[in-house]
C-alpha cells in the first residue's frame, strides 16, 4: 500500500476505481469515515474527476423506462448517484434525502446484456462484486434484468412489475418508504 500511496497522483481513473474497490471491500462498517489511505484514494478520484471534468454515465432508454415507472409510481429517486467518489454510479436510488446516505434507501441497478456472463442469466464477477458492496454500504439491491424486462407487455404490466419488485425488497408503496427489517427470532 505504501508503494500505491506514492503513487496516487500517476493513476488513471480507472485504476483508482480499481483501488477504491479494494478499499470498499476491505472496509467495515465499524471502520466509520474513510480514514488514512482510504481517504487518499477518495480525494485522489475526486481529484481526477475534477481535473478532468467527465460527464455522467448516459442513461440507456432501458434505466429512463424503469425511472419512469418509478415516477408514474409515485416513488422517490435520483438517478445516476455517484458513490465513493465515482468508484461506482447507481443506476438509480430509490428513497428520501441525499441519496448517498444508504439508510432506508433502495439501490435499483437496471441491468443490460452486459451484466452477464454472455449467453446466460448469470451476473458476471464485476456486477456481482457491485452488488455485495452496495448491500454491504447499507444499500438494499434491486436488480431489474433486461431478459424480464424486455418480456413485459406495456405499460401497465412494467408497473406492475415495478410495484411487486420494490415492495419483494421492502418497499411500502403507501408509505413510500423502506419497512423496517422484522426482528431476528
Amino acid at each position: 500500500l505504501d508503494a500505491a500511496d506514492r503513487r496516487l497522483h500517476l493513476f488513471s481513473i480507472e485504476e483508482l476505481r480499481q483501488l477504491g474497490q479494494v478499499v470498499m471491500a476491505s472496509r467495515t462498517k465499524e471502520d466509520g469515515p474513510e480514514r488514512g489511505f482510504a481517504l487518499r484514494v477518495k480525494e485522489a478520484m475526486k481529484a481526477a474527476y475534477d481535473s478532468q471534468s467527465l460527464l455522467e454515465p448516459d442513461s440507456s432508454e432501458f434505466h429512463l423506462e424503469v425511472a419512469h415507472m418509478l415516477k408514474l409510481l409515485g416513488v422517490p429517486h435520483h438517478n445516476e448517484v455517484k458513490v465513493f467518489e465515482g468508484v461506482y454510479h447507481i443506476d438509480i436510488v430509490v428513497g428520501h434525502g441525499d441519496p448517498q446516505d444508504s439508510r432506508g434507501k433502495i439501490a435499483v441497478e437496471v441491468d443490460g446484456p452486459s451484466h452477464f456472463v454472455a449467453g446466460t442469466e448469470e451476473i458476471n464477477p464485476h456486477t456481482a462484486l457491485k452488488r455485495w458492496l452496495l448491500a454491504r454500504e447499507g444499500y438494499k439491491v434491486l436488480s431489474i434484468p433486461f431478459f424480464d424486462w424486455g418480456s413485459l407487455q406495456g405499460g401497465a404490466v412494467c408497473t406492475a412489475y415495478m410495484a411487486y419488485q420494490l415492495e419483494d425488497v421492502g418497499w411500502n408503496l403507501e408509505t413510500m418508504s423502506l419497512d423496517p427489517l422484522p426482528a431476528e427470532e
